[in-house]
């Protein structure tokens, strides 16, 4: 598995390297799909998850189609953003990550849905947004 993640970041990296920042997801969602599937990775690309909810009296209802922007192998999500603000909080006096602050994110709490809906343990979220890459895994 841990080489696997180096291919993944490998190939995220050569993507970033290549197309730098400025352009919408779906440019680096073709592109980190494609060279992932160069690398050997059988990928899908906006794999629709349904989500339902049970009524009091026990009826279910689809109340969402939600889309992952690269599933990989069936067990490694990849949701890609472009946000110009950085997903990472850190602690400027400390210089340390503030965890707390990334899991109150939507981008955070979109990805533990995610996990949760498709019973998958390894989400990546990856911000191509900033001159320096992200790549959080997110527990």
């Amino acid at each position: 598995m841990l080489q696997k993640i180096r291919n993944i970041k490998k190939a995220t990296l050569k993507v970033y390297s290549d197309l730098e920042f400025g352009l919408n997801e779906i440019a680096y969602e073709k592109a980190l799909s494609e060279e992932l599937r160069d690398l050997g990775f059988h990928t899908q690309t906006e794999a629709h998850i349904n989500e339902y909810y049970i009524t009091s009296t026990g009826r279910k209802i689809e109340v969402a189609c939600l889309r992952i922007d690269i599933l990989i192998d069936n067990n490694i999500i990849l949701e890609l953003k472009t946000i110009e603000s950085s997903i990472q909080k850190i602690d400027k006096k400390t210089n340390t990550l503030k965890k707390e602050e990334l899991m109150n994110t939507k981008e955070y709490l979109q990805c533990r849905r995610y996990k949760k809906l498709m019973k998958i343990p390894t989400c990546y979220l990856i911000n191509f947004g900033k001159k320096n890459l992200e790549f959080i895994k997110i527990e």
